[in-house]
């Protein structure tokens, strides 16, 4: 009987881990203890069936994002109690993206003021803005009375909340004057391969002007105009020599009236501050529902 007993067992087992959808060799073991033989338990059989026959877990962010949904779709038909507790731990969460957990402050914003519970609808407004500092909610879909309470609540703690706004980058101080001194003008204005351009031909031009300038004063009496050297006549050398001088001078010249235009035509120029009040108008229950912002 125990060398039976053994072998089914072991037949068991394999067919189970072979077919984990389906064992139905469990349920005759499971009778035969009832006659009377040594009942084998399967519980790690039956954890093996159920953890392959349950579907594939969300990934996190697939998580986060059904349960946002979920959150809205509740904010939606009224169910806030629900709303509450899908955006409450996503808002809370540290390990969440900082765009999934403003849009649960933002539903739990919504959801709490509708529950007539508006400290904590305030503080999860202040959340919503601590991280999402220019966000609005749009009156064609939120209610007029929501709206005002987001905006006053703006307005409340728009001390507190521009500290959390980020800081522009401060500009790297340039001076108008340096254009005058290609291409220095060039590399402050950002533009290196043309400053490079610029100090490669300029350098190459002016070491010409000045190597056949020296060359001729080496070459040339200036009370005879004789051009010699030694005893060895330099009248044609020095004739194209004059050319080469007359033409790099001119032509650094050149250069450098292009450096200086260039750096003042691409200088950056200041934008003045913008100041704009816009009104936006939104169709409400029993009229029209407008909505004021203003940015100086």
């Amino acid at each position: 009987m125990k060398h039976r007993l053994t072998a089914t067992i072991v037949f068991a087992l394999a067919f189970c881990l072979i077919c984990p959808l389906g064992c139905p060799l469990s349920t005759a073991l499971d009778s035969s203890a009832d006659d009377g033989d040594l009942a084998i338990p399967f519980a790690p059989l039956s954890l093996y069936r159920s953890a392959h026959a349950q579907a594939a877990p969300l990934k996190p962010a697939d998580a986060i994002t059904e349960t946002l949904l979920a959150a809205a779709d509740a904010v939606s038909q009224g169910n806030y109690e629900r709303a509450v507790s899908l955006a409450l731990p996503v808002a809370t969460a540290p390990d969440v993206a900082a765009v999934d957990r403003a849009e649960a402050w933002r539903l739990l914003g919504l959801a709490r003021f509708f529950l007539e519970r508006l400290d904590g609808a305030e503080s999860a407004f202040v959340s919503y803005l601590q991280l999402e500092f220019d966000g609005r909610l749009d009156p064609a879909l939120v209610p007029p009375e929501a709206v005002v309470f987001f905006e006053d609540v703006r307005a409340r703690h728009a001390a507190e909340l521009r500290a959390y706004r980020p800081k522009a980058k401060e500009r790297t101080k340039r001076y108008r004057v340096l254009n005058l001194l290609p291409p220095i003008g060039q590399f402050q204005n950002g533009h290196r391969t043309k400053g490079w351009i610029l100090l490669g031909s300029g350098a190459v031009l002016l070491s010409a002007n000045i190597g056949s300038y020296l060359i001729l004063q080496a070459w040339c009496d200036q009370s005879t105009g004789v051009c010699q050297s030694g005893t060895t006549s330099r009248t044609d050398s020095a004739r194209l020599l004059r050319i080469a001088n007359v033409t790099t001078g001119a032509l650094f010249i050149g250069v450098a009236l292009y450096g200086i235009y260039d750096g003042f035509l691409n200088f950056p120029r200041m934008q003045p501050h913008s100041s704009h009040i816009s009104i936006s108008l939104s169709p409400a229950t029993g009229g029209l529902f407008a909505a004021l912002s203003a940015r100086f």
